[in-house]
């Protein structure tokens, strides 16, 4: 099944840990589900459910009220949000490489905090052809991580 590309922010949402519980790969074609355990896993319909609003979260909110995107996220919360998509992350390890700017580079490997709103977050997403959707599902869940 090919499943939306927010999915991993829906599971995590719902409780289940993207480097534990799951892996997502994205061909740009669609997203694929892989679970890495055998444990119980909520079908299909309750994860679309749960995307859509139409039923809750466990923990009792809805999937919108528990993916309100945060305007900034800690270096470590976005690079392991990262990490869920590999592809993703190695993206942005080759443009940081590429962009031959030390600036830049140090800013990846050792800034405290990203936020949304700057202009060279801004215009990574624009050299990487990402959408700010996609982004913001990628602040979303790096939010949820300590």
């Amino acid at each position: 099944m090919t499943y939306p590309t927010n999915t991993a922010h829906i599971l995590q949402a719902a409780g289940y840990d993207p480097v534990h519980d799951f892996e997502m790969r994205d061909d740009g074609a669609g997203a694929s589900l892989t679970w890495t355990h055998t444990d119980t896993q909520p079908t299909d319909q309750q994860v679309t459910d749960w995307g859509s609003d139409t039923t809750t979260l466990p923990n009792g909110q809805t999937f919108t009220e528990a993916t309100t995107v945060p305007d900034e996220v800690t270096n470590y919360q976005l690079k392991r949000a990262l990490n869920t998509v590999p592809a993703d992350r190695a993206a942005v390890d080759s443009l940081v490489a590429a962009s031959n700017d030390n600036d830049t580079i140090d800013g990846w490997n050792n800034a405290l905090t990203f936020k949304r709103t700057n202009p060279l977050f801004q215009a990574a997403i624009v050299n990487l052809g990402w959408t700010q959707q996609k982004v913001n599902d990628y602040l979303i869940l790096a939010k949820t991580f300590d």
